[in-house]
């Protein structure tokens, strides 16, 4: 039996009934009640080019009666295809989401400046505002319109947009508008430009205005005010947005110091008939002029400018002309004679409003372009108020040329950081024969040495060294030792002092030039000045640096008998640096004896010169040398009568991490306990022992009525008790000793710190 038509495409396969009918026809339903025949049943259907393609079984059969020409199976494939395309589009989001903000909760990310990445969240709470306002029809003029067809990461982008001028509106309200909101906002828009070039219009007004009034405001934490200026109204432009013309300066201005002269030249003359002309705007458009042909050297042009606005009934605040002297300095040395007519002018101009700052301003153009006569001539001008003029004079009037009138200029000029401009005054008058004191180069020369640059350096020891032969030939004239050669410096050069001497054995000491040091020393011994601790302190600091440790304490005892110099802090810290047991490290166990002893005797001579500390307490730093030196000697009683000394004497009031130190035996407690197990649970042991002590004490404390129950004690009781623990902890170690006591008399009486009483 075969299928000799095929179905209509209109034929209804949910008629039930039918259905059932045409099965039980065919026999393809079974009945129950009857016996099913053994009958073999071929099954076709037509296509539609008319051809009879034979079907594989029942299954088949029906599979075309219920669907027939196979559309809805076709249709559901596309279903399938459809929403298999969604899912992965859909998975893909999620993904870039999580990538963008894993490490945040809500799919959030924070990246480098704080901004939320792809965070679909958030925008769907901004989509539903935008759409909210949109449909009630009470959209913020501040939004900016998002074009249906634009795809998800462009919707992002200006969701972003919109949400942070939300924000920085806010904060324009309020006042409280900082640099992280604008470096943000400025973000938000250069990575939103690329998606609003391709609908300008759909930026609201508004937009343009908040985002001018946050990118372009003058303010100091705006460091790039002017190329977001040039990008944000080239972009105005674009989109057809009128601006002020206070903003077309801006833009001209923006344009030009973001290297496109040429074109802000050009649209500055094509703007002179109407913003040139204009009461409100003239005055700031030919000083833009002015600044931009100064720049480029056209002084010509600048001069012509300069006579418009002098020449204008508007007002205008001379200063302007500070540039035009900037021009003409640069523009070759024959121009300096112009420079200082323009400052005369502006002087002029200026009468009784000028100022110091104007004063400082125009000398440091004059000093910078290396002509320091002229600046000497401004500096008389502004010290004599115009009554002494040195234009025209071949020589300097005394009350000018003396280190009284000079030196003042020079300290000003140091005090601006001008140490360039300082040292050409100083080789200025040099040349007119004035010789500055020596306190006064003194000062720049040490300003030099604190600046840290290579070429002041070799300014410093330049001058210092010249110094230093004025003095030597100074000696030599005094003494008549002609057989003395000596480097000839010329005249001009003050004689040097301690003052030069330690200024460069300081430097030199700091940076590790050792040898330097001693050719100092050699030139100080032959200059014959008295040294000071403070010059002893950076020789024997070069020792310990060079190596010569050994001879820190023979070289002190020597130069301290011979000039009579009392030590200081920083003398016996050289001192206690010097001693082996911290210079090498191990010693031999027959040298040991014969070092503590010398150590004691250093510490009572310590003890004999306490006043050198001007009644203030030891550098910590130095206490601590002090004790673990008796500590890595072995010398326990000599250890406790240090640190008894160094608390009541010297003033040694908080031991800190010391305690710990001491009780594990190391100088860096960190690095110990990290070596081995056995050192990180002495340190737990140490920490537990201290807090039972605390927590005693603190107990007693509160029973004498003290401290309150509920009450911690202060940093400064801690301390107190944290030494006390450390006192008795020392006092424990050699309780154990046979004749304890009299081994701890012995000690303070070899340390300086106990005399027995005569005998009667």
């Amino acid at each position: 039996m075969g299928i000799t038509g095929r179905p209509s495409p209109n034929a209804q396969p949910n008629d039930d009934a039918e259905r059932l009918r045409t099965l039980r026809r065919l026999g393809l339903l079974k009945d129950s009640e009857k016996p099913e025949p053994a009958v073999k049943v071929n099954y076709f259907e037509e296509t539609e080019g008319g051809k009879l393609r034979r079907l594989e079984g029942e299954d088949d059969f029906a599979s075309s009666l219920m669907d027939p020409g196979g559309e809805f199976a076709g249709h559901l494939d596309e279903m399938e295809e459809g929403m298999e395309k969604v899912n992965t589009f859909a998975k893909a989001l999620e993904k870039s989401a999580f990538e963008a903000s894993a490490d945040a909760p809500g799919h959030k990310s924070s990246t480098g400046d704080g901004e939320t990445a792809y965070d679909t969240l958030a925008d769907m709470r901004l989509m539903e505002s935008y759409m909210r306002d949109q449909q009630y029809g009470t959209q913020s003029s501040r939004f900016i319109l998002i074009n249906d067809e634009a795809g998800y990461k462009a919707r992002h982008l200006i969701l972003r947009l919109n949400e942070r001028l939300q924000k920085s509106a806010k904060y324009l309200d309020t006042g409280s508008l900082g640099p992280k909101e604008r470096n943000r906002l400025w973000k938000c828009y250069s990575d939103s430009r690329l998606v609003l070039c391709e609908n300008w219009s759909g930026v609201p007004r508004n937009a343009w205005e908040v985002l001018w009034d946050v990118l372009a405001a003058d303010v100091p934490d705006n460091t790039n005010r002017m190329a977001r200026i040039y990008t944000l109204t080239k972009d105005m432009k674009a989109a057809g947005v009128l601006t002020s013309p206070k903003r077309q300066l801006l833009a001209v201005e923006s344009m030009f110091m973001e290297g496109w002269k040429k074109e802000a030249i050009e649209n500055h003359r094509r703007l002179a008939a109407s913003l040139g002309a204009s009461p409100s705007t003239s005055i700031e458009f030919w000083q833009l002029g002015l600044r931009m042909y100064c720049q480029l050297g056209d002084v010509e042009r600048a001069e012509r400018i300069a006579n418009i606005i002098l020449d204008s009934p508007q007002n205008s605040d001379p200063r302007f002309l500070v540039p035009l002297i900037r021009a003409h300095l640069d523009r070759s040395s024959e121009s300096t004679d112009k420079a200082y007519d323009v400052y005369e002018r502006l002087k002029s101009l200026l009468r009784d409003k000028i100022t110091i700052d104007d004063y400082d301003q125009v000398i440091s153009l004059f000093l910078a372009a290396n002509q320091t006569e002229q600046a000497l001539w401004i500096f008389v001008d502004m010290m004599t108020s115009g009554s002494i003029r040195l234009r025209g004079k071949s020589r300097i009037p005394l009350a000018v040329a003396n280190p009284f009138f000079i030196g003042k200029w020079m300290k000003r000029l140091i005090g601006n950081g001008d140490y360039r401009g300082a040292r050409d005054v100083l080789l200025l008058m040099k040349s007119r024969g004035v010789t500055l004191r020596p306190i006064q180069v003194n000062g720049l020369i040490g300003a030099w040495l604190r600046s840290g640059l290579a070429e002041n350096y070799k300014h410093a020891d330049d001058i210092g060294w010249a110094m230093i032969n004025a003095r030597l030939q100074f000696v030599r004239q005094r003494r008549a030792m002609q057989e003395v050669k000596i480097q000839t410096t010329g005249p001009g050069w003050p004689c040097a002092t301690l003052e030069t001497f330690s200024l460069l054995a300081e430097n030199y000491q700091a940076r590790g030039l050792y040898s330097k040091v001693d050719e100092i020393w050699d030139a100080f011994a032959q200059a014959e000045i008295i040294p000071s601790t403070f010059m002893l302190n950076q020789l024997l600091c070069s020792f310990i640096g060079s190596g010569r440790g050994r001879d820190v304490a023979s070289c002190w005892q020597s130069l301290s008998a011979e000039y009579q110099i009392p030590p200081d802090p920083w003398v016996f810290t050289a001192l206690w640096r010097s001693v082996p047991i911290n210079r090498i490290g191990d010693l031999p166990r027959e040298q040991i004896s014969s070092e503590i002893i010398a150590c004691r005797k250093l510490f009572a001579e310590m003890v004999l010169h306490v006043r050198s500390f001007n009644g203030e307490n030891i550098d910590s730093n130095l206490a601590k040398s002090i004790l673990h030196t008796f500590r890595k000697l072995g010398d326990p009683i000599g250890l406790l009568v240090a640190y008894r000394t160094l608390r009541e004497l010297f003033g040694y009031s908080d031991p800190g991490s010391l305690v710990f130190e001491l009780l594990l035996g190391t100088n860096d407690v960190a690095k110990a306990t990290a070596r081995t197990p056995r050192a990180k649970k002495r340190l737990m042991l140490a920490v537990s022992q201290v807090e039972k002590y605390l927590a005693h004490r603190h107990g007693e404390l509160v029973g004498a009525g003290q401290l309150g129950a509920n009450d911690d004690m202060t940093a400064q009781m801690k301390a107190v008790e944290m030494g006390n623990f450390l006192d008795l902890q020392l006092e424990a170690e050699i309780s154990a000793l046979p004749d304890a006591e009299g081994l701890f008399v012995k000690a303070a009486s070899e340390m300086g710190v106990y005399k027995s009483e005569p005998s009667v």
